[in-house]
């Protein structure tokens, strides 16, 4: 694995260090930084479309079939798919001992919001509906965290039954790109995270205001939300 994460490393600084790139340079390039994570030969993999939604289900062996994970990968809303998080899903699988779907939800600046949360809501609501998932957490990492945490108080607002549970790796939870946690350890971070926040940010938001309430990703107050866990890389990656 320290292998893999150093090479991840590289393409990653050489990906920010091209200020001439395209959405679909970006894409691709992130595309091989997810390709040096391999998937298990005991995985068990299957695309579906749930809701409308393309997705994979990720299942280690021993899995409990009567609870589900969905995950929502990251790539500052530009990039990543469900095919890239397959390795990451399937350890989620084995430590988790559940069933993972990985959402290939719609990309920015194509689809800006609400499209990719709209598509996460709609596969949790389908999975809601189905009497065989007597669990259900969703899981997300960066852009990805924060599309949970947003996706889990519109939940909430709307009244919905709740996740059972969250983890958010590292979560994109503030889009102007002026938190602490961004600009205090930007001499840790390998990569330039405030100014890719922006960009991509900006790409997902196309013009709304990252401090109105909707765009805001904190859970402020925990009624109505269930219990979670933030894990945070203190290396910066």
């Amino acid at each position: 694995m320290p292998t893999e994460i150093a090479r991840a490393r590289q393409l990653l600084s050489h990906l920010v260090s091209k200020p001439d790139a395209t959405v679909e340079d970006y894409r691709t390039l992130y595309e091989e930084v997810l390709a040096h994570f391999v998937l298990p030969d005991d995985a068990r993999c299957e695309r579906v479309v749930v809701n409308g939604v393309p997705c994979i289900w990720v299942t280690a062996p021993g899995a409990d079939y009567q609870r589900a994970t969905i995950y929502v990968h990251g790539g500052g809303w530009s990039m990543g798919s469900a095919s890239g998080y397959q390795e990451l899903a399937y350890r989620f699988s084995v430590e988790t001992g559940s069933r993972v779907l990985v959402v290939d939800y719609r990309l920015a600046p194509e689809n800006p919001y609400p499209a990719p949360n709209d598509d996460v809501l709609a596969v949790y609501r389908w999975l809601r509906n189905q009497p065989e998932f007597e669990r259900i957490a969703i899981a997300g990492d960066s852009a990805g965290g924060g599309i949970t945490t947003g996706v889990t108080l519109a939940l909430r607002d709307a009244g919905d039954t709740a996740p059972d549970a969250l983890v958010l790796l590292s979560p994109l939870v503030d889009l102007t790109g002026e938190a602490a946690s961004l600009t205090e350890r930007a001499n840790v971070d390998p990569l330039p995270a405030a100014a890719l926040v922006q960009q991509m940010g900006g790409a997902y938001l196309q013009g709304r205001d990252p401090r109105e309430r909707a765009m805001i990703r904190t859970c402020g107050s925990r009624e109505g939300v269930p219990s979670r866990k933030m894990i945070f890389d203190e290396t910066g990656f």
